[in-house]
Order: structure tokens, then C-alpha cells, then sequence
């Protein structure tokens, strides 16, 4: 592919990714309703994931997207196309989506 379809493909990826976080958030946002705050573990996200998601959420690559929990909030990201973390992640709180 010529290098600008490229970028306009991963572009592309990268608002659909976006997309899929502000999802993931708003089921955050419901578990808190439901359980006064957001989930504090691994086993808590679980719950919300076959609670509210019905399946573990899974970026455009095939790898899981990432939950960390911070204080009254959370992190959503994607570690992109190579799936570790690097340049390319994809970090929620940085999508215009979130804006």
C-alpha cells in the first residue's frame, strides 16, 4: 500500500479503537451507578465485563484492551497493531472521543 493509505488505514483503526473505549466507559460508568464506584481489580472487571460487555473487549488486533484503575477514574488502552506496549498504543484519555 502507498504510505498515505497506510496512515489513513491506522487512522482509521485508531478511531474505531476510540470508538469501542468510549463503549467500554460508558459500561464503566454504569457500574458505578450500580456499585458506587468503578472496579478496583481484575476479578471486579470481570464482572463487568460479562455483566455489562458480554465479552471480554478485544481491539481491532485481536489483543485485549487494557483496564487500570486510578483514583474516582480509569484507564482504557490498547497496545495497537503489536500488541505491547510502545509508540503506538492507543490510551483512552487521549481519543477525541473522550473529549
Amino acid at each position: 500500500l502507498p504510505k498515505f493509505m497506510d496512515n489513513s488505514i491506522n487512522s482509521t483503526k485508531m478511531k474505531l479503537v476510540c470508538t469501542q473505549m468510549k463503549n467500554i466507559s460508558n459500561n464503566l460508568k454504569l457500574f458505578k451507578l450500580d456499585y458506587g464506584t468503578y472496579p478496583s481489580t481484575k476479578e471486579d472487571f470481570e464482572i463487568l465485563t460479562f455483566s455489562y460487555l458480554k465479552k471480554v473487549p478485544i481491539d481491532l488486533w485481536g489483543n485485549e484492551i487494557e483496564y487500570v484503575e486510578k483514583t474516582d477514574s480509569f484507564e482504557l488502552i490498547s497496545y495497537g497493531e503489536d500488541g505491547v506496549k510502545s509508540r503506538d498504543d492507543i490510551v483512552f484519555s487521549n481519543c477525541s472521543e473522550n473529549k
